[in-house]
């Protein structure tokens, strides 16, 4: 079964796909590496400009600055908060929101209220101050609270942070649950205000918060941020309940980096220094910035820790523009990563081990992209199992190459190491892109030999000393062959065919196929000499070379196939070494071939142009004599003989080209082209050709 796979790419990549996803699938479910999808998607956050309704008044470093500020937070009367909002109100701002926590009562004297009494003292005045310290006792009911209550009501646009409410987790749903009911309160501990709860992740980065709760009495309550908002905007707050999932947590979309909201200090406020347009119609958002007071956070968009109050406004900026983000359900996540799974195994097995690395890339980058993109329209997708699943689809698709070229390495090695000779068996293997078995154009010089009247020669030996000579000779062949990286097709008895430009492509074919014939011609010398001694038949052999277009790859049926070529040079290679009886020639080529040979190092002779049964064009055809450098001065002499009488031949004057067919053998007498075309000029004397003769000759024979 498992090797049935590994032979089907698109099932193996199915298989390996679906694997990937079984094992990230188990880490979705028990949320193994959650932390490495919160970390990278804190690069998902985009900034934008803070909203400029909102305005921050931070009690900051400056605020808290016993010499020019207002001194140690902890010694703050309220009365400092009712002279703020004093002043705000006279700015009229849309909604202030207050993220301090009034809960507790004051108590005692502050030191404002005691230098006011010294400062009475000594202008001379005996004032009562029976009445003053009696209120600044009492539990609940201090008079700063009841200024500050006062002001908070007068305003009627004032939300308070309710810190005296904690969460408890039901079914999945958070509730909302009091806190301790018998710690004494102010009397502006609940007084118009909303709750506020920043949510950290297990790497305590403050990702979500809580917008709507439900208390025991089933009552719906709203969070600080969501009362402010809707102050400022309830259309806003109707569409907020349209995309979020309440009475749970959700995810901040936090568009702001620290300290780039519209922020005034506290100290300034009170010292006056107010513009009307920072306030006018506006929220108004007032809390701890300063670090000694503890109420920073981490947040996923910067490495510099936020204010709370930042944070507020932040949510607030999401609430009021709608834009909330949705996270993948972990179904969705399994889904999304069997589509990666399956889609890019199935892909990588379809393409070289380099590209399928190089797609798995491609594919995690547009997958960050993606995720970005995703990201600005309120999905926030899976950081880290997506590239879990890519890379055990890469460790998948490595595997699956592995064993299934190491499979066909050695195929490859097997079907071609009875073709070619080791060193283009190894190139094969090394490099089986190259190779496209299933049939293709491929531009080959083919060639032929044939052992001359072998039939007969055969029915005088014995068939133990027909295959001995058969053997040595078609040895030393097809060693010649392979020295010029040559592929050997088939034998057909005595006979040879091979090729030079398949299945892997070479320089100069052409003339690696010329060398090999002159190559072989030279070894059958060396077989004679060894025969001789032993008292063997000689044998002689003919060789045709063509070079052209052919189709290239493994013929056959399912259960045996040969890696061959077809088409009509190959047909025209057998055909040329036919003629070479009819010439008595040795080695003849086709016209293309004389042209693709490196010039200067082959001797041709021009010879007949012939017309192959069942073609209606004529091919030139020429016998290779031999190399440049070894060609005797004779055999030149022949040619220049042999070329013009066949120049006047051609012109259909005759009798001219029949002289220097005689002048050819008076060279060499037994040259059979020459004798076979001074009769052909004598015949032509006698019985002229048609006006429509071109010099073609049929080639019937195969």
């Amino acid at each position: 079964m498992f090797s049935n796979v590994l032979k089907n790419k698109l099932l193996a990549g199915v298989s390996f796909g679906l694997g990937a996803t079984v094992l990230v699938s188990l880490l979705i479910y028990s949320e193994t590496l959650r932390s490495f999808h919160l970390s990278l998607s804190n690069h998902l956050f985009r900034e934008s400009a803070p909203h400029a309704g909102i305005t921050i008044i931070a009690i900051d470093e400056k605020s808290l600055d016993p010499q020019n500020g207002l001194g140690r937070y902890n010694d703050w009367p309220r009365t400092y908060f009712v002279q703020a909002l004093t002043a705000l109100r006279e700015h009229d701002p849309k909604v202030v929101g207050i993220d301090i926590d009034f809960s507790s009562p004051s108590k005692g004297l502050s030191e404002q209220r005691v230098q006011e009494m010294v400062r009475a003292l000594e202008g001379g005045k005996n004032p009562d101050f029976y009445p003053v310290l009696k209120e600044t006792v009492k539990e609940v009911n201090h008079p700063d609270d009841l200024a500050l209550q006062k002001i908070i009501t007068d305003m009627g646009n004032v939300i308070l942070l309710n810190a005296r409410l904690g969460l408890t987790e039901e079914k999945g749903e958070y509730r909302a649950v009091s806190l301790d009911e018998k710690t004494p309160k102010s009397a502006i501990a609940y007084s118009g205000d909303g709750f506020g709860f920043a949510l950290p992740d297990r790497d305590d980065v403050v990702r979500k918060t809580v917008l709507l709760l439900r208390d025991d009495d089933e009552k719906v309550l709203k969070s600080f941020d969501v009362k402010i908002s809707e102050k400022f905007s309830e259309t806003a707050v109707k569409n907020m309940n349209n995309k979020i999932n309440p009475f749970t947590p959700t995810l901040i979309n936090y568009q702001s980096l620290p300290g780039s909201f519209k922020t005034i200090s506290f100290s300034d406020i009170l010292a006056g220094k107010i513009k009307s347009e920072d306030f006018k119609d506006k929220i108004v958002l007032i809390g701890a910035t300063a670090k000694i007071l503890q109420d920073i956070v981490t947040v996923p968009n910067s490495s510099i820790p936020m204010a709370g109050i930042e944070v507020h406004a932040n949510i607030i900026q999401q609430i009021l523009q709608g834009k909330f983000l949705n996270e993948q359900t972990k179904i969705e996540q399994v889904l999304f990563s069997a589509l990666m799974g399956v889609g890019g195994a199935v892909l990588f097995n379809y393409l070289i081990f380099s590209l399928g690395v190089v797609m798995v890339f491609v594919l995690g980058v547009l997958y960050w992209f993606g995720a970005r993109f995703s990201f600005a329209q309120g999905m926030v997708l899976h950081m880290f199992y997506p590239y879990i699943t890519l890379l055990l689809v890469l460790i998948g698709g490595a595997f699956y190459k592995y064993v299934t070229e190491l499979r066909a390495k050695r195929y490859l090695k097997t079907a071609f190491a009875h073709y070619v000779n080791s060193s283009v068996v190894d190139e094969i293997v090394a490099h089986p892109e190259m190779l496209k078995l299933g049939g293709e154009h491929k531009e080959v010089s083919v060639l032929f030999s044939d052992i001359v009247s072998f039939t007969s020669l055969a029915e005088k030996m014995s068939p133990s000393e027909v295959v001995a000579l058969l053997n040595e000779y078609l040895d030393a062949m097809t060693k010649v062959i392979f020295n010029y990286n040559g592929t050997l097709d088939k034998y057909e008895g005595d006979a040879i065919m091979a090729f030079f430009g398949a299945p892997l492509p070479v320089q100069q074919k052409a003339d690696r196929a010329c060398k090999s014939a002159l190559e072989m011609r030279r070894a059958l010398v060396v077989l004679h000499e060894r025969w001789q001694m032993e008292h063997r038949p000689l044998i002689d052999f003919c060789v045709g070379i063509a070079s052209g277009n052919v189709v290239a790859g493994n013929l056959g049926s399912q259960d045996r196939f040969d890696y061959t070529i077809i088409g009509d040079t190959v047909n025209l290679g057998s055909r040329l070494e036919s003629a070479n009886r009819q010439y008595g020639t040795k080695i003849l080529v086709d016209e293309k071939t004389v042209h693709e040979v490196t010039s200067g190092v082959f001797v041709f002779r021009r010879l007949d142009q012939v017309r192959v049964k069942g073609k209606q064009n004529a091919v030139r055809i020429f016998e290779l004599l031999g190399e440049v450098v070894t060609t005797r001065p004779e055999v030149i002499r022949l040619l220049h003989e042999f070329e013009n009488g066949l120049a006047f031949y051609e012109k259909g004057q005759f009798a001219e080209a029949q002289k220097y067919f005689e002048a050819a053998l008076e060279v060499y007498p037994n040259d059979v082209p020459s004798q076979i075309f001074k009769v052909r000029c004598g015949e032509f004397l006698k019985r002229p050709p048609s006006q429509e003769w071109d010099g073609a000759v049929e080639l019937d024979k195969k």
